[in-house]
């Protein structure tokens, strides 16, 4: 994994997203992103400007991002741990058995936590 390119900016939305990546992809020669793997920490914007631009690259969310926004409406140390049991499972019976325990611990956490597929986790 390698930081190649960053800008300040104003504000973080999908137009500059898409101006960053317009650069981005002229300088590195991406075309429609495949073979590519883009990882964030759940940007305004980036997400629609990745899906417009490049098509074919994979987007994979930092999960401790993920954790720390979730953490901010379900806290407590039970939910805590059932969160990174989810996130460190290492076999789909394992995640299962790790979601279906944050279920019957909080079915709104639950929601809120999988509205983004876990396949996009990092």
């Amino acid at each position: 994994m390698f930081p190649i390119a960053w800008a300040v900016v104003k504000i973080e939305n999908k137009d500059i997203w898409s101006w960053f990546l317009k650069n981005l992809m002229a300088d590195l020669e991406i075309t429609d992103g495949g073979g590519w793997t883009f990882m964030s920490d759940q940007q305004k914007g980036l997400i629609p400007a990745l899906a417009e631009l490049m098509p074919h690259a994979e987007h994979r969310m930092c999960v401790r991002h993920i954790y720390a926004n979730w953490s901010r409406n379900f806290k407590g140390e039970r939910l805590q741990k059932q969160f990174w049991q989810i996130a460190k499972s290492t076999n789909m019976a394992d995640f299962r058995l790790a979601k279906q325990g944050l279920l019957q611990l909080t079915k709104d956490g639950f929601d809120a936590l999988f509205h983004t597929e876990a396949k996009h986790w990092c």
